[in-house]
């Protein structure tokens, strides 16, 4: 997908850096989804905070029945599809007979408050076939993207007394590693992409126009940094005794 194409159809209204990696991840999962498509079969997906539903759409395009569920959805903005059925729910009060082959739980976790995040783990992992597969993203405050709002964050509630609190720049892939892992999940592969620290949005004009040798070279440069990117994936399955 090019820039141009992920501002008309997926976002076009939060700030620059915000756009930058969002499409950063976009596109890193949607290489991941093509492969995934021809290699397993996946008859059934949910897909938490869904959004306006550009993920669920990939695999209702290939045949696949999508719950998809958001606490927030509006229905007059999702993309529209015979094969989703949108909910307005959260996860915790979620409920399906239904086990499913791939569930998609994208920048969601650090929403949840941390007494209930053993919670929600525990119902995804009843809701996940034996051989299915969890995707799952998070920020890493590993990143110098965040690193470098923590130490704002930091500057900012010392020397004028704010107490302003963005989890963005407080949960490392670490912690979502640990946290998975303890709830009786195996992560297949991990990595992070968004290792450049692009956080001035007036740059975007100029930035704008070497957008693709920009994702090109971040990318590259995310495979040497492994660890310090703005965006963790992981793949996940159930560990089965």
């Amino acid at each position: 997908m090019e820039w141009n194409e992920y501002l008309s159809t997926i976002n076009s209204g939060d700030p620059f850096v915000t756009r930058y990696y969002h499409y950063m991840r976009f596109l890193t999962i949607l290489k991941y989804f093509q492969h995934i498509c021809t290699k397993k079969s996946i008859k059934r997906c949910l897909d938490i905070g869904c959004n306006r539903g550009y993920f669920s759409k990939i695999f209702a395009d290939n045949g696949t029945s999508v719950d998809a569920i958001d606490t927030n959805l509006v229905l007059s903005n999702v993309f529209q599809h015979p094969n989703i059925n949108y909910i307005k729910t959260d996860i915790k009060n979620f409920a399906s007979s239904e086990k499913y082959d791939l569930i998609l739980f994208f920048e969601v976790m650090e929403h949840i408050p941390v007494e209930e995040r053993q919670i929600v783990l525990k119902k995804i992992r009843q809701l996940l076939a034996d051989d299915g597969l969890l995707i799952f993203s998070g920020p890493n405050c590993l990143s110098f993207m965040y690193g470098a709002g923590y130490c704002k964050e930091k500057y900012m509630h010392f020397f004028k007394h704010k107490t302003y609190h963005n989890w963005h720049y407080h949960i490392s892939f670490f912690y979502f590693k640990s946290i998975l892992e303890s709830n009786d999940f195996v992560i297949k592969q991990w990595w992070t992409d968004g290792v450049f620290p692009i956080i001035l949005d007036r740059m975007e004009e100029f930035l704008g126009r070497y957008i693709k040798s920009i994702v090109k070279a971040d990318k590259t440069a995310s495979k040497i940094l492994k660890g310090f990117g703005s965006n963790y994936y992981c793949i996940i399955q159930k560990k089965v005794d």
